[in-house]
């Protein structure tokens, strides 16, 4: 995280002295826009300097206070307010009036020639600690500090089947090293035993203590009463588990401490006439793992939108063309784009006018002179509701994958990109063996959970990329782009070896379950109908031969 932080200040420092490089051109315009002013213009003549001067000292505060740049933001504040309230009368401005706005003009010089004093920051070498840790997340490395050699047997077999790199710890004294050989997304410790029976969350909180431990530590211990509880506490734990311990709480406390690449990146469109606060936004948005798209010409977002397709749109309050509020409105016509938050970023500080862009079909509205931190919290914050809103419209409640209608729609659309781009694309059916017996043997409840842990793992195993859906029952459905018959074939069967290892628990002790699968491609069947067919009759083909084995179907 330091690293990142370091990495960001590094690129907006740079961004900070090329706007301030820019500052006298934009200086120039504005004076360029006030030289009417300096002598007894007409009422028409007046109207339309004060009008520019407005328009360019708002864009100016707004940037000013976006790269940082307070006095300039300020002054040019106050020039935008004077020429509002300039406006209002009906008469041209006084020689005095004139005179106040001369000076304040003088002051924005001044401001401009302040901030423009600002060199380049010298590159810095940064220690590759970051970009190891970020190594260890991707792979999903977890390391065992567990002294029950049966227990550490059991977890190093179990998380490989969901995808985890396990690394083993061979003496306690070696968890420092171990660290910072691996960098692990997690560490995994045993409450209950240490070395010279000392518990086992010694050395993780004398190792939070120095600073060395660069992971969330899940705990796990055979007691649950309040003292096992707070030593837990006390040692900085993430995440407690008792034993025995179920594998499947396991993968699922993991998930959620560690943080993948996996999940997509949020998708956030900018709308800002002015490049060079549209490129700053842009820095820290991506540089918080975030994919962004910039238009600076609102008359072109309708276009960007349709094929960007933006989880958040970030939207200038005063552009040419038409403002905000109408850009806003003219999205919220458009019945697929109704659901999208849209957050104004702009300079203006009066909350009467924030609040009538927010009735226009604005969800927030953020200042320019926000922090990064603030900034990013916030667009996180709308896009996860975004996310969780649609999630419950387009996936299977039970397993969080997507539901039979909108599997069938992507699809549909994967299927019409290889047609466009000439690539293949493959369409797995998948069908655990003999699930009856399961829920006649060991109740529907175990039954949905053996369901749960086939999701889960299509998740760990399958790419970020490749659609996962829940058609019924115990039926799922995968779309692979760019990946022919052979190559699914080969995933999929890793999947499926996968899964017949996984021990599912109950009371009456643990059982294995396989699963079939058919496999069609495209080009060799054209339609999302065909290949659908195909593959279910490659899923029967495998059933019929006996099951537990993946079958590719021929035309």
């Amino acid at each position: 995280m330091a690293d990142d932080a370091a990495g960001l200040e590094q690129k907006l420092a740079v961004l900070r002295s090329s706007y301030a490089a820019k500052l006298p051109d934009k200086l120039e315009e504005i004076e360029e826009a006030a030289a009417p002013l300096s002598s007894e213009p007409s009422p028409e003549e007046a109207r339309h300097a004060l009008d520019a001067l407005q328009r360019l000292s708002h864009k100016l505060a707004g940037s000013g206070e976006t790269f940082g740049f307070k006095d300039l933001g300020k002054v040019a504040r106050q020039i935008e307010d004077a020429c509002a309230s300039l406006l209002e009368m009906d008469d041209p401005p006084s020689s005095r009036r004139r005179e106040e706005l001369g000076e304040l003009l003088k002051s924005l010089r001044a401001a401009a020639g302040n901030a423009s004093d600002v060199s380049p920051p010298a590159e810095e070498a940064v220690e590759d600690g970051g970009e190891k840790a970020r190594k260890g997340r991707e792979e999903k490395t977890v390391l065992l500090a567990i002294e029950d050699a049966a227990l550490t047997s059991k977890l190093e077999m179990e998380l490989a089947n969901f995808g985890f790199q396990v690394r083993l710890l061979s003496h306690p004294a070696e968890l420092g090293d171990k660290l910072k050989e691996f960098r692990p997304a997690a560490l995994v410790v045993d409450l209950d035993t240490g070395e010279n029976g000392q518990p086992g969350c010694c050395a993780p909180k004398c190792l939070e203590d120095e600073g060395a431990l660069c992971c969330p530590v899940v705990f796990l211990s055979a007691g649950d009463d309040i003292k096992a509880l707070l030593a837990a506490v006390r040692a900085g734990a993430s995440t407690y588990l008792t034993k025995p311990v179920n594998t499947i709480e396991l993968v699922d406390a993991l998930d959620d401490l560690i943080e993948t690449d996996d999940q997509e990146p949020y998708r956030i469109l900018i709308v800002d006439d002015d490049q060079s606060t549209a490129g700053y936004n842009k820095t820290i948005l991506q540089n918080a793992g975030m994919n962004t798209s910039v238009v600076t010409d609102p008359m072109k977002v309708m276009e960007r939108m349709g094929h960007f397709a933006p989880e958040l749109i970030l939207m200038d309050l005063y552009m040419p063309g038409c403002n905000g509020q109408e850009l806003a409105s003219a999205v919220r016509l458009r019945p697929a784009f109704a659901g999208i938050p849209i957050v104004f970023l702009s300079g203006e500080t009066d909350r009467d006018k924030q609040l009538a862009a927010m009735g226009c079909g604005g969800d927030d509205f953020l200042t320019k002179s926000i922090s990064s931190e603030h900034f990013i919290e916030s667009v996180k914050t709308r896009v996860q509701r975004f996310r969780m809103l649609r999630s419950l419209m387009v996936r299977d409640s039970m397993t969080g994958l997507f539901n039979h209608t909108t599997t069938n729609e992507l699809l549909e659309t994967e299927l019409a990109r290889s047609r466009r781009n000439k690539t293949p694309l493959t369409l797995a059916a998948l069908d655990i063996d003999h699930f009856k017996s399961v829920n006649d043997t060991h109740g529907h409840a175990v039954g949905d959970q053996v369901i749960k842990n086939l999701a889960k793992l299509l998740k760990q195993r399958l790419r970020s990329t490749d659609i996962i859906g829940r058609m019924g029952g115990e039926e799922f459905a995968v779309a692979i782009p760019g990946a022919g018959g052979r190559q699914a074939r080969e995933m999929m069967d890793r999947v499926r070896l996968a899964f017949s290892e996984i021990q599912h628990r109950t009371e009456m002790g643990a059982f294995t379950v396989t699963l079939s699968c058919g496999i069609a491609e495209f080009p060799r069947f054209t339609t999302a109908q065909l290949l659908t067919e195909a593959a279910d009759r490659a899923l029967y083909a495998a059933k019929e031969g006996g099951r537990d084995q993946t079958v590719l179907a021929e035309a």
